[in-house]
C-alpha cells in the first residue's frame, strides 16, 4: 500500500510541476506583452476632411487600415534641413484582413 501511495504523491508532484511551469510561461508571455506594449507610442488623430478622406481612400487602395498606413510613412520618413521632410517609395504590404 506504501508504493502506491508514494505513485499517487509522485503523480501530484509531477502535476503540480506541470501547472507551475505552466504559470512561468503565463508570467514570462505577460511580461513580454506587457514591455512590448510600453515601448508603443499610442496617438490619437483628427485630420481635416480633405486630408483624412485623402488618407483613407489611399489606405483602402493599398488594403491597409490607415494606422498601418500611417506607420509605415513615420517609419521611412526622412528628415531634411530646412524643416522639409522626405519619404522614399516603400512599398506597403495588404494586411490579411483590413478592417475598412
Amino acid at each position: 500500500m506504501t508504493l502506491a501511495l508514494d505513485g499517487q504523491a509522485q503523480a501530484w508532484i509531477a502535476a503540480r510541476e506541470v501547472r507551475l511551469a505552466a504559470e512561468r510561461e503565463w508570467a514570462e508571455r505577460v511580461r513580454r506583452e506587457q514591455q512590448a506594449a510600453s515601448e508603443r507610442v499610442h496617438l490619437r488623430l483628427s485630420l481635416a476632411g480633405p486630408v483624412g478622406r485623402r488618407l483613407e481612400a489611399l489606405a483602402r487602395e493599398l488594403g491597409v487600415m490607415p494606422e498601418r498606413l500611417v506607420a509605415v510613412l513615420v517609419e521611412h520618413v526622412q528628415g531634411g534641413g530646412e524643416g522639409l521632410v522626405h519619404v522614399p517609395a516603400v512599398a506597403v504590404p495588404a494586411e490579411e484582413n483590413p478592417r475598412l
